[in-house]
């Protein structure tokens, strides 16, 4: 009989790395490997049943199936039995039964089970976490929390995978709509002020030429009307101030002290 570690690597269910892991927590957690793999999300439980399907030659019995089976197909195996033999009946038909079993390969137990139903036994697989599901739903028999846990996390509704539209593509705005490609040119436009403001200074390195020939007062004009052509208040008695400025106290003292100093110099 092959072992269902090998069925899985063969089918392409799980990776050689994921089974020789889930053996290593073997030997210390217990367990069969197929629950060990559906534990650790190497493989979903259809995989594991479908390796035990073809391991022991018999069909498996997913969840949809094994979860709904009728009472009177229940009530043909006694809950003593069911419960020793981990075995669950999910179909029944004339002269026969077909039940779960956790070791459906053990003839010993399909005997025993033979002479208890009085029908021909025809086995069928599904993974242990769902047998003692059944085992708890239809005969009362309690889990272990081990396979509570992972029997719920099974059940849980899985999220529909998201399907990502493709991006259209951008726009070429290297051609145009009816002619040849032509360049890119950013066209900004600028307030009047801005554009007389960028005159004057583009005509300040010929002021400092003439700075250097002593035009200072030239260039002393020049900045006094651009200070005030964009520095000048808007209402009235600002602007009245403005145009009649006040002299400065500062500026006596300093003009006393020109006036002294040109007297000592000449006197």
């Amino acid at each position: 009989m092959p072992r269902i570690g090998v069925i899985l690597i063969r089918a392409g269910a799980v990776t050689e790395e994921s089974v020789n892991r889930a053996l290593a927590v073997q030997s210390f957690a217990g367990g069969r490997l197929g629950t060990l793999l559906i534990e650790r999300g190497s493989a979903s439980e259809d995989d594991v049943g479908k390796a035990l399907s073809e391991q022991h030659g018999c069909p498996y019995i997913p969840w949809s199936t094994l979860g709904a089976v009728p009472a009177p197909v229940i009530a043909a195996l006694p809950a003593k039995f069911a419960i020793r033999h981990s075995a669950v009946p999910v179909e029944l038909g004339e002269g026969w039964i077909r039940i779960a079993l956790r070791e459906p390969s053990n003839l010993r137990i399909l005997d025993e089970l033979f002479f208890v139903t009085g029908k021909k036994i025809l086995a069928a697989v599904a993974p242990e976490v769902r047998l003692y599901q059944a085992l708890e739903k239809y005969y009362g028999e309690r889990r272990t929390p081990r396979f509570a846990i992972l029997a719920e996390k099974l059940s849980r509704p899985t999220a529909p995978p998201v399907i990502r539209k493709p991006l259209p593509p951008p726009p070429d705005f290297s051609t145009a709509a009816d002619g040849p490609p032509m360049p890119f040119e950013p066209r900004v436009e600028f307030p009047d002020e801005l554009v007389a403001v960028e005159d004057r200074l583009h005509a300040l390195p010929a002021l400092l030429e003439e700075v250097e020939q002593g035009g200072v007062r030239r260039l002393v004009v020049e900045v006094l009307e651009l200070v005030e052509d964009h520095c000048r208040p808007v209402d009235a008695e600002a602007s009245l101030a403005w145009s009649h400025p006040q002299p400065h106290p500062a500026a006596d003292v300093v003009e006393t002290g020109r006036s002294a100093a040109a007297g000592d110099c000449f006197g």
